[in-house]
C-alpha cells in the first residue's frame, strides 16, 4: 500500500517539473537568431506580426526536434525570453563584481561560453549601456 502511494505521489511529482532546456536547444536558438536576427525584437515586430509567428513557429519545431523539452512557440518564447534575462543579469552582476574589485577576476559569477555567445549574438546593451549617452551626473 505505502509503495504503491509513493509511486503516484513520485508520478505526480516528475510531470509537473519542467524539463529544462538542453544546451543543444540553446545552441540551436542562438543559431536561429544569427540567421533571423529579427526574432530578436523584444515583442513583436508590429510592422509584420505574421512573420514573427511564423519565425517562433519554425523555431518552435527545431527545438522540438532536438533531445530536450518539447514546447509550444508561445511557451519557447517565454522560456527563452526568460534565460535571455537570467544572462543578462548574470553578466551585469559579474561586471558590478568586477568593478568593486577594482578590474580583478569576479571570484563568483562567471559566464559560460554559451552564455557569452548570447551576449554577442542578442546584444549587451542591457548590461553595457549605450555607450554614447552620457550617464547622470557625470562631468565633461
Amino acid at each position: 500500500m505505502c509503495s504503491s502511494l509513493y509511486l503516484i505521489i513520485m508520478e505526480k511529482e516528475d510531470h509537473n517539473k519542467v524539463s529544462r532546456t538542453s544546451k543543444e536547444q540553446i545552441e540551436c536558438y542562438l543559431n536561429f537568431v544569427q540567421v533571423h536576427p529579427e526574432i530578436k525584437l523584444h515583442k513583436n515586430d508590429p510592422s509584420r506580426p505574421k512573420r514573427m509567428e511564423e519565425l517562433w513557429a519554425e523555431l518552435s519545431a527545431q527545438l522540438n526536434a532536438l533531445k530536450g523539452p518539447t514546447r509550444n512557440p508561445n511557451k519557447w518564447r517565454e522560456n527563452l525570453t526568460h534565460w535571455k534575462n537570467q544572462v543578462r543579469s548574470r553578466a551585469r552582476k559579474a561586471k558590478a563584481h568586477k568593478l568593486v574589485t577594482g578590474g580583478g577576476p569576479s571570484s563568483t559569477i562567471e559566464l559560460s561560453e554559451t552564455e557569452q555567445r548570447a551576449l554577442d549574438t542578442l546584444g549587451a546593451v542591457a548590461v553595457d549601456g549605450l555607450t554614447e549617452v552620457p550617464a547622470i551626473g557625470t562631468e565633461e
